[in-house]
């Protein structure tokens, strides 16, 4: 059986996938603490990004593998999506403007680097998409960009 606190937060969580109502609107639709409400949303930033993180890892590891990067690379990416699809209310998505309003002014660097990462997510998703060999080159040298991108934001783990 949930609790008081676990009742409140999926409350939320079902208000803040809406998308209708600022933090501080929820904190007094649910009866929460303007603290509660930003920290959550701080989560659900930090939840997406390591996820999009996995599918960045992946894609590296994975280095021109094909048979390799089909099966972990997609399986992270497929996480993400599901991720999204809980949370923000459909799979394919970049990071919203309301999310980035909602946002608290110390989250603005796991922004750029969810923002950095979606691009990578977005080109993952096209991989085996080409018609034509040229296509397929193209999106491998847009994902390849992309993943640069991200990781010089970001910085190497050390692994």
């Amino acid at each position: 059986m949930a609790s008081i606190y676990e009742k409140k937060m999926q409350e939320v969580n079902d208000l803040l996938r809406e998308g209708e109502l600022t933090p501080s609107e929820i904190a007094k639709e649910v009866g929460a603490s303007d603290a509660e409400v930003n920290e959550r949303v701080s989560e659900r930033l930090l939840e997406r990004a390591v996820l999009i993180r996995a599918v960045c890892h992946e894609v590296r590891e994975a280095d021109g593998d094909r048979p390799q990067f089909y099966r972990r690379a997609k399986i992270a990416l497929n996480f993400v999506e599901n991720w999204r699809e809980e949370n923000v209310g459909y799979r394919y998505s970049s990071i919203s403007a309301k999310e980035i309003r909602d946002a608290l002014p110390n989250c603005d660097d796991l922004i750029k680097e969810i923002q950095a990462g979606e691009s990578v997510c977005y080109e993952v998703s096209l991989q085996g998409t080409a018609d034509s060999l040229t296509e397929s080159k193209s999106d491998d040298k847009s994902l390849r960009e992309s993943l640069d991108v991200y990781w010089k934001k970001q910085g190497r783990p050390q692994l």
